[in-house]
C-alpha cells in the first residue's frame, strides 16, 4: 500500500481492528474469502485490463457492498508497473435498489392480481349484466337470483381490491 483515504483507514480499524500504513501488504485488509479473487483481479489489472465490479464484502461483524476498481498504471514505455485498487461503500445505494425490486415485486403482483382475480369477477358480472339484458321478461325468483349472483361477485371484487390496496 503506498496511499490510502481516511475513510479506507476507518474501515480498516472497524474491520480488522488496526490502522493502515504505507507498505502495508494489501492482503492484510482483504478478507480471506476474498482473496483468491482480488488477486486474479490484480493479475488482469497487470496485463491491461480495468475492472469494475460490484461485489458484497463479508466481514466478521458486518457486511457492505463495494464498487471495487482495478486500474493498470503504465510508465512511460507504456508498460504496465502497478495497479490502483479503489473501492467505495455502495451499501446505501444497494439498500435502495433492494427496496426498488421489492416494490417492483409488489406491483407485478398487483398486475397478476388485475388481470386474472379481478378480471375474473368483472367478467362474471358483465356476463350477469348481458344476461339480464337479453332477458324480456325477467322477474321474480329468477331476477333475483341473477341479483345475488351479481351482488356476490360485486363483494369479492371488493374484498380483493381492500386486499390489493392493503398489500401496497
Amino acid at each position: 500500500i503506498l496511499s490510502f483515504s481516511k475513510s479506507a483507514n476507518d474501515l480498516a480499524k472497524k474491520a480488522f481492528n488496526r490502522e493502515i500504513e504505507e507498505m502495508d501488504s494489501i492482503l492484510d485488509f482483504i478478507m480471506s474469502s476474498d482473496r483468491s479473487s482480488f488477486l486474479q483481479h490484480i493479475q488482469k489489472a497487470f496485463s491491461g485490463e480495468v475492472i469494475t465490479l460490484e461485489k458484497e464484502v463479508k466481514f466478521d461483524k458486518f457486511t457492505i457492498w463495494t464498487e471495487a476498481s482495478f486500474f493498470p498504471v503504465y510508465n512511460s514505455a507504456n508498460e504496465v508497473i502497478a495497479v490502483t485498487y479503489n473501492s467505495i461503500d455502495i451499501s446505501k445505494r444497494k439498500k435502495e435498489e433492494q427496496k426498488v425490486i421489492k416494490q417492483n415485486e409488489k406491483l407485478k403482483n398487483i398486475a397478476w392480481n388485475q388481470s386474472h382475480i379481478v378480471r375474473r369477477h368483472v367478467a362474471n358480472i358483465l356476463g350477469l349484466c348481458n344476461h339480464i339484458n337479453d332477458q324480456e321478461n325477467l322477474a321474480g325468483e329468477d331476477l333475483a337470483k341473477y341479483i345475488s349472483y351479481l351482488f356476490q361477485s360485486a363483494q369479492e371484487l371488493d374484498r380483493i381490491v381492500h386486499e390489493i390496496v392493503s398489500h401496497t
